[in-house]
């Protein structure tokens, strides 16, 4: 329960992060829910959708980008993250890159991200060990990383 709450978490800060602080301008943006549907701004989510099956209207379809906000901590696994122009990783020109592909997203339909703070397998699944280290939490005291 606790970790499908946190991904519903994650899911609402990422649709928050794109509605309410697109573009870098504060708005007014709200997301609420009355029964099992959907509202951005008092209008349900997909008012228009007629889908065969009728059940697209109010829903939050969202995508599950776990690695559009993570950073590999260790310097010896970095290259599995390389951008083929620069031969570098940068978690920095990852995260802008997942917020400014929002747009075209949303004009696909899209309506909100699953992000996470843990990065999950993101190279070659789950070795065990695991080399890269991909969380944003400390795992001495559990505190976030800034």
């Amino acid at each position: 329960l606790f970790f499908q709450l946190g991904i519903m978490m994650l899911t609402l800060l990422a649709f928050l992060c794109y509605f309410v602080f697109h573009e870098g301008v504060v708005s007014k943006t709200y997301l609420t829910i009355e029964k099992t549907n959907f509202y951005i701004n008092g209008t349900i989510t997909y008012p228009h959708c007629q889908d065969w099956t009728g059940t697209t209207k109010g829903l939050l379809l969202n995508s599950r980008m776990i690695q559009g906000v993570f950073d590999d901590a260790n310097q010896s696994t970095t290259h599995y993250w390389l951008y083929p122009d620069t031969k570098e990783w940068n978690a920095t020109r990852n995260t802008m890159e997942f917020i400014g592909n929002m747009s075209l997203w949303k004009s696909y339909g899209l309506l909100a991200f699953t992000v996470g703070l843990e990065g999950g397998g993101p190279g070659e699944g789950y070795p065990d060990p695991q080399p890269w280290i991909v969380s944003a939490f400390n795992y001495a005291n559990g505190d976030l990383y800034p």
